[in-house]
């Protein structure tokens, strides 16, 4: 199952995009932040390449694809710091995430969150997990170190197994700041709709946000 939504406040022209691509036994997710501006021509040469890739491609070879595809449009991007994507490559039960920047990706079942890079976080070297930190839960006080070279590298993660009902929730800082980490975490199809009415409402910086919630058949 996949639940998506992207807005932005106030009317404005919205910079953030949505990726969701269905091929075979192959899934596509993902959320661009600031990248289509950064880089008009990054969404249709994505959408463009996977179109001609082999459908036998196991996904380890497909993760260095996405890899070289996604590292080359964030190295062209003029805005610097600014573009932002979180990608989850879904192969039946196999999961790889990439990112880079402030859009984050968290697979709740496996006590994954992936780690911002920001000129911010930089300065500061380590964070908190996000938002407030809850006894008895996986997240409790967990503290990470940030990167601090360059804050439009891509990364991958490992391969995670899913299992039946495993979500992977893809947001954008303007949904994922304006929702707390307990409910983030414990996202699912009936508390999605208030999690959008909250990024609505709460966002006083007035960005843009998206989010992306799959969970697994």
């Amino acid at each position: 199952m996949i639940l998506s939504r992207t807005s932005s406040p106030d009317g404005q022209e919205n910079l953030d995009g949505l990726i969701i691509i269905e091929r075979d036994n192959l899934l596509i997710l993902g959320i661009l932040d600031s990248l289509i501006s950064s880089d008009p021509d990054f969404l249709p040469e994505f959408v463009s390449h996977i179109d001609h890739v082999s459908s036998s491609m196991n996904i380890n070879d497909l993760k260095l694809d996405v890899e070289k595809i996604v590292q080359e449009s964030l190295n062209s991007c003029t805005r610097s710091g600014k573009a932002s994507i979180a990608i989850a490559l879904i192969h039946k039960n196999k999961a790889i995430i990439g990112h880079s920047g402030d859009c984050r990706a968290y697979i709740p079942n496996h006590n994954f969150i992936t780690l911002d890079h920001s000129a911010a976080q930089k300065r500061h070297g380590t964070v908190r997990a996000p938002h407030r930190t809850f006894a008895n839960h996986p997240f409790k006080d967990w503290s990470y170190p940030m990167r601090t070279d360059n804050t439009h590298t891509f990364e991958i993660s490992k391969t995670f197994n899913l299992k039946k009902a495993d979500s992977i929730v893809l947001c954008s800082d303007g949904w994922w700041r304006n929702n707390s980490h307990e409910s983030i975490i414990e996202l699912n199809v009936d508390s999605f709709e208030k999690s959008i009415q909250k990024a609505s409402e709460f966002n006083v910086c007035r960005d843009d946000y998206s989010v992306i919630l799959y969970i697994q058949d």
